[in-house]
């Protein structure tokens, strides 16, 4: 199961560091999604969710994909894809990550 204190206190870290490798100020995120310097501050720090078109937003602002600031979630042994031929290893992560979802989204906590 993902921590969310952790994923977004790394979701927030990796949109800070690529907020300060395009030189950009948080004033200048902020401006440019119409939001308050102070939810870029609380965003970066872990402490304010972002939803997924205000992730996309930013990923566009700042020239990365929104993929590239999302943490890695490591799938359990016992989640993962074995033995279905022809798959790459991208399609295999994509299914896997299926996988971890239940109904609504949410880690259903069952077995792969």
């Amino acid at each position: 199961m993902i921590d969310g204190g952790r994923f977004y206190q790394e979701l927030g870290s990796r949109i800070q560091q690529a907020r300060r490798s395009r030189g950009l100020r948080q004033e200048d995120v902020a401006a440019a999604l119409s939001l308050t310097r102070g939810s870029i501050a609380n965003i970066e720090r872990g402490r304010q969710r972002v939803l997924a078109h205000t992730l996309a937003e930013i990923a566009l602002l700042l020239g990365v994909s929104p993929s590239t600031l999302l943490p890695e979630s490591k799938v359990p042994r016992n989640r993962r894809v074995r033995g279905v031929p022809g798959l790459s290893r991208v399609e295999r992560e994509w299914v896997e990550d299926l996988l971890k979802l239940g109904p609504g989204g949410e880690d259903d906590g069952r077995q792969a």
